[in-house]
């Protein structure tokens, strides 16, 4: 049976891996997730193909500046650096920066269907976000309202009459929004890039607080049972 618990607030795709978000109101979602999601990353020329080559805000915080934005389908995307460059993704003068940031030589690699660290589709709630927004003013010592996309998830949930970290409970459920079918399939361990403020490259000691009160964990894994279309403020049903 279905039940509608809550609404999808908006969808972030990040053409470009560990770069900005392209926020978007409607989306294809194929058996690989957002149609477009990290299909570019720039790696690491010494090393072979995998993680390890992977060059990510990790390692050079200010890539969380750098604004891809798709300019046509499949693959043509435009970056607009933090200095106002507006350069393709695949101009060697994009690669050329990265690399003076990284101290060796980059290369962009494109991935059709998405440099993802474990399932195709990551979601968190509203709720959640707010909650460990509590958290770490409480730890500062002063209000802080945490930016959702620090999170870099795909679906952000807004519950009709849930609590924070409901979504952990829904591991192993099916859950359908607009005419995409999805099951959620494990909680999010997360790392340090939760630590980075998208819009300044600012820090705070937010990984180390979900590490010690959530088990490293926030937000949830999906993966895609049927293709579809969503749209911001389509109702989220759970099976």
């Amino acid at each position: 049976m279905l039940v509608e618990a809550g609404t999808l607030r908006t969808i972030g795709r990040y053409p470009v891996k560990s770069m900005a978000r392209d926020e978007m109101g409607r989306a294809a979602v194929l058996e690989h997730g957002i149609h477009g999601d990290r299909v570019y990353h720039f790696a690491d020329q010494s090393r072979n193909e995998g993680k390890a080559s992977w060059i990510t805000a990790r390692r050079i915080s200010g890539l969380v500046l750098y604004k891809p934005q798709f300019i046509s389908v499949p693959y043509n995307v435009e970056v607009t650096t933090p200095s106002g460059h507006l350069w393709n993704a695949e101009n060697p003068k994009l690669a050329a920066e990265i690399s003076k940031l990284y101290g060796k030589d980059v290369e962009l690699r494109s991935t059709p269907d998405g440099t993802m660290d474990q399932s195709p589709i990551s979601m968190i709630s509203m709720q959640t976000v707010r909650a460990l927004s509590r958290e770490m003013g409480a730890l500062l010592g002063s209000k802080i309202d945490l930016d959702p996309w620090r999170f870099r998830a795909n679906l952000y949930v807004d519950w009709h009459a849930e609590g924070a970290f409901f979504e952990d409970t829904l591991v192993g459920r099916e859950m359908v929004i607009g005419t995409a079918a999805f099951r959620i399939v494990g909680r999010d361990p997360r790392c340090v890039m939760i630590d980075i403020d998208p819009d300044n490259a600012e820090k705070v000691d937010l990984y180390r607080l979900v590490q010690r009160e959530h088990e490293r964990h926030a937000g949830v894994y999906a993966e895609v049972l049927r293709d579809g279309v969503i749209a911001r403020q389509d109702p989220v049903y759970i099976i």
